[in-house]
């Protein structure tokens, strides 16, 4: 509730200029000594200002005056401001303290003497409050009482800021001489600091002095024992008297760590004598160590110089075996069992060799003896150089040998076998040489080729081979061309069987070339009716493009024959393109001889075929979306019929001042009274009242038969070709939600009536007529049924300031935890568990958030304690029974 302005000395914000004040002179409180503030409409300065004023003394020679009662603690001035600070700033204040940052209130006037009584702008920089008024109390207005007053007032503040200004003087000269006195005792105390300052310094330079001799004949000793510490067996009778003189010399001048000097000698000395034990200990042992190393050394040197002999000698032995082989092949002729029993004596003394060798080298491997640099072991190492030199030797000879014997017992088991080749040879040519002269002639040609080789010779093969290998002269072919003659027999023979191979390809080719005939003729066939396919499915695309622009127009019962029609060429197109996908698979059953030349031949056919089945599913898809817009309008369209009958049937209740059971009651005619038949609910909307306002255009909004039957089948939810009487009376009945607590009276007039009971928020009533007014109370009023316990009676759809205490609602609940629908409204027994069973295999689960349309009100079922309401799921259409409140008190459905 407070303003601000700059001080004085405060640079302001800049403020555009003001205009000249107008001349007109202004209404002022006059001199008076008490003045009164009231009106201003502002709710934070109006309390602030207002109330009795007296006067206080002046400011910028104009009269000041403040506030009897205190604000908040704050004293409440009302002041001249002249303009040392600027125009901005001049003008009467309202305030807490003269000249202060904080205001309230503003009169920019330099005319007045006194106070103005009006053009106060509340806040200060706010619009003009005509309210606020300022005038002179009765009896205070004598201009001489009031300067006498002022004169009072300013005397005694004179006075008072003498008294004020002479005391402030007197503290000022007691601080002055107690900071004198202050400075001298400091001046003192720093004089002694200082003089003490130099003393301890020089103190402490002759101790650092003599601390540091000490530190240098402590480092010098420390120096000389550390050498002791790093001594070695040979020069530790050196260092140590070395260390003695030292000690003696340096002793006595370590003054204050003579003793921790002499501590770490003793102590040190102590190691030293311990770390020459053990060096002593351990040379002994590294001598031990050497005997030992050099002993097995020796030893590995000489089973190495067995190892490696036997190896030579394997070797050598493996050498003369290759040799032996290669004398024999040159000096005479060997028989195979010869050159087999030779070679099984080279590969005996092949692998001789190599165990031997890898005797040696297992040696080697193992051989730790030699590591090391010790001098003593010097002829050993050599000796063991020696003896791998031999090694690399021995194994140079093994492997020649072994190289070369692999070539030489191949080229002799080659020569072996040639040689009995030629002994069967000659042998074959003896026998059929049947005259002996030694050629064969033309006739014994002819019986070895059809006795040996089971071929029978033509006769100018024999010419051919006759003139070939026979010498001019001859009679027939020599023994030293037997082997030729068996090659051009061999050469004859063949040519024959690729006559006969050639004869049998040409004849298998004419008859692949036959099968190739019938496969075009089938692709052909094929092809053609994926021409016929493609043709259909342009057709249907042609039929159906675009669906949804061609729906838009459409009624739903359009849409679905139309749809209907699209599907069922559809159908028959896709049975077609299967089919050939089937033929297409038929045709490529064929010998993997042809399968290759097929596929270059269906593969075009097979494209266009492949071609097709995304064209068909995008039609599919088409036209899914299409009944997926059928059925969003069906549900439209049958919304919208719905409406109008519910308008139409509440219409005559309205009319006939009737009551929604006894509606039902004229509709029902089937079961008792407890369903309707399509007769009588056709012949109902026939003859029923129209409503001329439905429409809003003062029409009679009237319902098709065909609207009214499509109408009658979606409310026949049993499919029992009958409307059951809750389904009719939950589209008859209104039912209302309350949305704040009201309360239900006997009487229309709330003057004239009694409380029933209260309407608590969030229950469900049922208008049982149209709204009324109450014109005493002024308020609308609606006679209801409260669908808890039945209660009727009236109650205020609106209060007269507004308020809504009713609002359409209570046929719509939302699942606010999950449960399960059932048919029956008991849950325990026998025929609930088979009439749950009956609705589905598995109970329909009612999803959390999933909207119901209430069917039969809720009740208690007695023996479990739960509230039960017949409901209908909006989503699939399910009708059921579901639990709305558990007997616990936990929530499943909620009224929305």
């Amino acid at each position: 509730g407070a303003y601000g302005r700059p001080g004085v000395g405060i640079r302001p914000p800049p403020v555009p200029p003001r205009p000249p004040a107008a001349v007109t002179p202004e209404a002022e409180v006059g001199h008076a000594a008490q003045i009164c503030v009231s009106g201003c409409t502002h709710s934070n300065v109006g309390p602030i200002v207002r109330g009795d004023y007296n006067i206080a003394g002046s400011n910028h020679n104009k009269p000041a005056y403040k506030k009897e009662q205190k604000v908040s603690g704050l004293d409440v001035m009302l002041y001249y401001w002249d303009d040392r600070d600027g125009v901005a700033f001049c003008g009467w204040w309202f305030g807490p303290k003269i000249g202060g940052d904080q205001v309230w209130a503003y009169q920019p006037t330099r005319a007045t003497e006194t106070p103005p009584q009006s053009g106060w702008k509340v806040p200060y920089d706010g619009p003009v409050d005509l309210s606020l008024c300022v005038t002179a109390k009765a009896g205070s207005t004598s201009t001489a009482a009031m300067q006498a007053a002022v004169r009072q007032l300013d005397a005694q503040a004179r006075s008072q800021q003498i008294a004020e200004m002479k005391k402030a003087a007197e503290e000022q000269k007691r601080k002055l001489e107690e900071a004198r006195v202050k400075a001298e005792e400091n001046r003192k105390k720093l004089e002694e600091a200082n003089k003490k300052r130099i003393e301890d310094e020089k103190r402490r330079l002759e101790e650092s002095k003599k601390k540091a001799e000490e530190q240098k004949s402590a480092f010098a000793i420390r120096q000389a024992f550390q050498k002791m510490k790093l001594a070695t067996l040979e020069n530790f009778d050196k260092i140590h008297e070395e260390v003695a003189k030292v000690m003696q010399q340096e002793l006595e001048k370590c003054g204050s760590l003579k003793a921790t000097i002499q501590a770490e000698h003793d102590k040190g000395w102590e190691q030293v004598k311990l770390r020459m034990e053990q060096l002593q200990a351990a040379k002994q042992k590294l001598q031990e160590q050497k005997k030992v190393a050099k002993e097995r050394a020796e030893a590995f040197v000489e089973e190495l110089e067995a190892a490696v002999a036997s190896a030579e000698a394997a070797a050598s032995v493996l050498k003369e075996a290759v040799d032996s082989l290669t004398e024999a092949q040159e000096k005479e002729k060997l028989k195979p069992d010869q050159v087999n029993d030779m070679i099984f004596s080279i590969d005996t003394a092949t692998q001789e060799a190599n165990d031997a060798y890898q005797v040696c080298t297992q040696l080697m491997r193992k051989n730790d003896a030699m590591k090391g640099t010790d001098p003593e072991l010097k002829d050993l190492r050599e000796q063991n150089s020696r003896l791998m030199q031999r090694m690399a030797a021995c194994s140079m000879m093994k492997d020649t040998a072994i190289k070369s014997s692999s070539s030489i017992k191949t080229e002799a088991l080659k020569k072996a076998k040639a040689k009995v080749q030629l002994d069967k040879d000659l042998a074959l040519f003896s026998k059929y040489d049947s005259n002996k002269d030694g050629v064969l002639e033309k006739k014994e040609i002819s019986t070895l080729a059809k006795k040996e080789y089971s071929f029978t010779m033509p006769d100018s093969a024999l010419t051919t081979i006759l003139k070939a290998l026979v010498e001019d002269g001859a009679k027939g072919v020599k023994r030293e061309k037997f082997q030729s003659l068996k090659i051009q027999i061999g050469i004859a023979r063949e040519r024959a069987k690729d006559l006969q191979r050639r004869k049998r390809r040409e004849a298998h080719e004419k008859e692949i070339e036959n099968v190739k005939d019938g496969l075009r003729t089938q692709v052909e066939e094929v092809s053609q009716r994926v021409k016929e396919a493609e043709e259909s499915v342009a057709k249907v695309e042609e039929d159906g493009r675009p669906l949804h622009a061609k729906g838009k127009d459409m009624k739903a019962v359009q849409m679905q024959s139309f749809a209907d029609e699209i599907e069922l060429q559809l159908k028959a197109v896709k049975e077609l393109v299967e089919n050939i996908k089937k033929d297409l698979a038929k045709v490529k059953e064929v010998d993997s001889e042809v399968a290759a030349w097929l596929l270059n031949e269906v593969r075009p056919v097979e494209m266009r075929h492949a071609k097709l089945e995304p064209r068909l599913t995008m039609l599919s898809s088409a036209c899914s979306r299409f009944r997926d817009t059928m059925k969003s309008k069906d549900r439209a369209e049958l919304l919208a019929v719905e409406q109008t009958a519910t308008d139409l049937l509440r219409h005559h209740l309205k009319r006939n001042s009737l009551r929604s059971d006894e509606l039902c009651a004229t509709l029902c005619d089937m079961e008792d009274g407890q369903a309707t038949s399509e007769a009588s609910f056709l012949k109902f909307f026939e003859t029923a009242a129209k409503d001329p306002e439905a429409n809003g255009d003062g029409e009679e909004t009237a319902l098709k038969e065909e609207e009214l039957k499509r109408l009658f089948k979606h409310w026949d939810e049993e499919a029992e070709g009958s409307v059951n009487r809750e389904t009719l009376l939950s589209h008859i009945r209104k039912l209302m939600k309350v949305v704040k607590t009201a309360a239900l009276t006997d009487e229309l007039s709330i003057k004239a009536s009694k409380s029933i009971r209260r309407l608590s928020e969030g229950e469900v009533v049922e208008a049982l007529g149209v709204e009324e007014k109450d014109e005493d109370a002024d308020l609308v009023r609606l006679k209801v049924k409260a669908m808890t316990d039945g209660a009727e009676g009236w109650v205020s759809v609106s209060g007269n300031q507004g308020t809504l205490f009713l609002k359409d609602g209570g046929h719509l609940f939302k699942v606010v935890k999950e449960t399960i629908l059932t048919e029956s409204f008991a849950l325990d027994g026998q025929s609930a568990k088979e009439a749950t069973r009956s609705l589905r295999d598995e109970p329909r689960k009612l999803k959390t958030n999933e909207l119901v349309q209430v069917r039969s009100w809720m009740k208690k079922e007695e023996k479990s304690g739960l509230m039960r309401m017949k409901c209908r799921a909006i989503s699939d259409g399910a009708i059921g029974w579901a639990t709305v409140v558990g007997n616990a008190g936990t929530v499943y459905l909620q009224v929305t």
